[in-house]
């Protein structure tokens, strides 16, 4: 394989991104590059407001302030916004703003953020946290003790606070102070000084999103359990009504009206599905530009999702020396189609093949009362994984190795819920180009248990296939998770073991749900993925 000159890596390709740009396509982001905070000066800010379909008119918001947090607001945005619409937590507000040098002006530009803030969005005064890492930990501890207004700190691994010397807030506010061990000792000493409920846990290894991910279920849960709410679609006597009702629902999708492709450089026709898509690619950091090897890559499903914790993440574990530089890629819809038409469509594109499925287990009748809302039948529209596959290996892959210098020993397919069980079908696919499958809480059941059944009947997996790790959370076997099969992911891997010569990984996360797990299994599975070669 040639190897392009260095600077083509950046300009060749129109669907390159920046990692902060990776962010700013989410919706309800503003970035203030230079915002006024009074007396705390002109400093940095990212702002992440709900979404429309959630916002109302006088509802208002937690708030949640992520000192240092450039590096992670892509991530904290798309985990808050999954569990908020998993009904699991209150959606929130989410700001990011860089640390000063010192606590006690880290803590005079929280305050001012606090009023500006304030002046802009409808914020619940009881409800604001901040969150910080390493040094910002220790700047939130120390923040949390002096700023007043602020209700709760999550701290990873804080590693250092100054002595206080300052008064502590003077409201009458009760502080919560959630603490992702190891602390530092100086940390420990103002710890033990504040009037702060103070509950100490286990750090998450790798990658501190998975800690603020446990805060923020902590600070705010709705009590509601992720995946709750579906089986109701399963009735068989609520299919007519849906049918009956969705004339005027198929009427109204219409006059919603879309903005024009044009000029969008992300978007790409599937010649396979006859549908637009759009691909996303975060390249390493500068300093791997410059390599002059090839790069592994990873493909990673629901783009619209999770694309901007994935490449945060792959590059946190890059810049730690955990992991090889690689480029991301991002597969997702068109963000001009409408939330529903995106949630359609996973269920179509990453079904297995139907093979005679008949839909009369309760996954298949949520799916046929689902496609009822829309007037279609399930049994027309599923199954299209196969089609699927060809665009990412007739289509996508060849585009990205005429832009991109990748290493086609090393692409990997990473993807969660239906995502991981389309990437447990590429598995069983035996001309899959890829070497490494992540299926993170992946759908085993969809399509009357296909995959399962395909190793029963002696299917093997690929014979590229060099890595591939599976997980799902604590709290995936009741509710939704039951139906789709995700409990069953541990004997899906035992079957995998008796075919596969590749590394074969399971876990199942304590403690955690459908939504939650990802940053810890995305961690763990780009580790295993993106693993130093030669170590």
């Amino acid at each position: 394989m040639r190897i392009p000159e260095p600077t083509s890596l950046h300009s060749a390709a129109p669907f390159t991104l920046a990692l902060d740009a990776a962010a700013s396509r989410l919706d309800g982001i503003e970035r203030f590059p230079a915002a006024e905070l009074g007396s705390a000066g002109i400093v940095r800010l990212s702002v992440a407001t709900p979404t429309r379909r959630t916002r109302g008119r006088r509802r208002r918001y937690p708030l949640l302030i992520l000192l240092d947090g450039e590096a992670i607001f892509g991530s904290a945005v798309e985990m808050s916004r999954l569990m908020a619409q998993t009904r699991e937590l209150h959606e929130c507000i989410v700001l990011a703003i860089d640390c000063a040098a010192d606590e006690r002006e880290t803590a005079r530009r929280v305050h001012e953020l606090l009023r500006w803030s304030g002046e802009r969005y409808r914020i619940a005064g009881n409800d604001v946290a901040l969150f910080g890492a390493g040094r910002a930990g220790g700047h939130a501890i120390h923040a949390l003790h002096h700023v007043a207004g602020l209700a709760a700190a999550i701290a990873s691994a804080p590693a250092h606070c100054e002595s206080a010397e300052q008064q502590p807030a003077a409201d009458a506010q009760t502080r919560r102070l959630l603490l992702y061990a190891p602390i530092g000792s100086s940390c420990r000493a103002l710890i033990d000084g504040m009037n702060a409920e103070v509950a100490i846990s286990h750090a998450a290894p790798g990658w501190p999103v998975a800690d603020l991910v446990r805060g923020l279920r902590t600070l705010w849960s709705t009590g509601v359990q992720g995946g709750k709410g579906y089986e109701v679609f399963g009735r068989a006597w609520l299919r007519p009504v849906l049918l009956a009702a969705s004339a005027p629902l198929s009427l109204a999708r219409k006059w919603q009206g879309r903005p024009p492709s044009a000029g969008n450089p992300h978007r790409i026709r599937s010649r396979s599905l006859e549908r637009d898509f759009e691909l996303l690619a975060v390249l390493p950091e500068p300093r791997a530009v410059g390599h002059r090897h090839a790069l592994p890559a990873v493909l990673v499903l629901d783009a619209n999702l999770e694309f901007s914790t994935a490449a945060e993440a792959a590059h946190a574990l890059a810049a730690a020396g955990v992991s090889d530089d690689a480029v991301v890629v991002g597969i997702g819809v068109p963000r001009s189609e409408s939330t529903a038409e995106f949630a359609f469509r996973r269920f179509e594109e990453f079904s297995p093949p139907l093979d005679g499925y008949d839909f009369s287990d309760g996954m298949g009748r949520i799916m046929r009362g689902l496609f009822a809302l829309r007037g279609q039948d399930a049994r027309e529209r599923l199954g299209k994984a196969p089609l699927l596959y060809r665009f990412l290996c007739d289509e996508v892959l060849p585009l990205l190795h005429r832009h991109y210098c990748i290493d086609p020993q090393r692409i990997s397919l990473l993807g969660h819920s239906a995502g991981g069980a389309f990437s447990c079908y590429a598995l069983l696919q035996q001309d899959s180009p890829f070497s490494g499958y992540a299926g993170i809480s992946p759908g085993i059941g969809m399509s009357g248990f296909w995959l399962r059944r395909q190793l029963a009947a002696g299917a093997a997996p690929a014979p590229s296939a060099r890595t591939i790790v599976l997980s799902i959370g604590e709290e995936e076997d009741e509710g939704e998770s039951q139906g789709s099969g995700i409990s069953q992911t541990a004997e899906f891997a035992r079957q995998l073991r008796a075919r596969a010569r590749a590394e074969i990984s399971y876990h199942c996360y304590d403690g955690e749900s459908h939504a939650s797990t990802y940053p810890r299994a995305v961690t763990q599975a780009l580790r295993k993925l993106l693993g130093r070669a030669g170590d």
